[in-house]
């Protein structure tokens, strides 16, 4: 490179510049541009569900017909304790009548009592425990995680998600982003450029 070229380069390329003031319409925050920084912000975060698709064996007569998938939007705290029932039900972890599974004591209660009965439930779909890193305006997630779960884990976490009385997570899949330890860490990371 001849010197003449390298004294043409323009090292700060951003210093003074500007967002046009159409940019406002687009109903997008990046870049923010601020002492001559442009800053692109993180905007994926952790989603958690439970899913259902249709069972495994679709009897022959019903291949070809449309069918219905659910996602339910639930809190990292009752994802956990699915992940925990479902250890519980793979033999991976044992039981203990003494564990806090949740710091709501009348919750708790109702975990450890159905625990303990284990009532059998069947059901004509699959479901199972999700997350997804995402961005709630995207159009396809950067990463999903699936975990096959039994219908009773399911129903435990369909009926406690609704005993925490969180507004937020009445709806479905309103891509609420949970104010968790993992969300505000993602929240926190940012790109900038000089």
């Amino acid at each position: 490179m001849s010197k003449k070229s390298k004294n043409k380069c323009d090292t700060h390329p951003y210093d003074n510049s500007t967002v046009p003031p159409c940019s406002a319409y687009l109903k997008n925050l990046d870049p923010i541009i601020k002492d001559g920084k442009i800053i692109f912000r993180n905007y994926n975060s952790i989603f958690y569900f439970i899913s259902t698709n249709p069972a495994e064996t679709i009897p022959s007569s019903l291949k070809g017909v449309p069918y219905i998938s659910t996602n339910i939007q639930i809190s990292l705290n009752t994802f956990l304790i699915g992940i925990y029932i479902s250890q519980l039900q793979c033999n991976k972890i044992q039981y203990k009548k003494d564990h806090i599974l949740h710091e709501n004591k009348s919750v708790n209660k109702f975990l450890h009592d159905i625990l303990t009965k284990n009532p059998k439930v069947n059901s004509d779909f699959s479901p199972s425990l999700t997350f997804t890193l995402s961005n709630g305006n995207a159009i396809l997630s950067a990463y999903t995680n699936s975990i096959n779960i039994t219908t009773l884990n399911y129903y435990i976490l369909f009926i406690l998600t609704r005993l925490d009385e969180d507004p937020v997570l009445f709806f479905a899949n309103n891509s609420f982003v949970t104010p968790d330890i993992i969300n505000l860490y993602l929240a926190s990371i940012n790109l900038t450029f000089c």
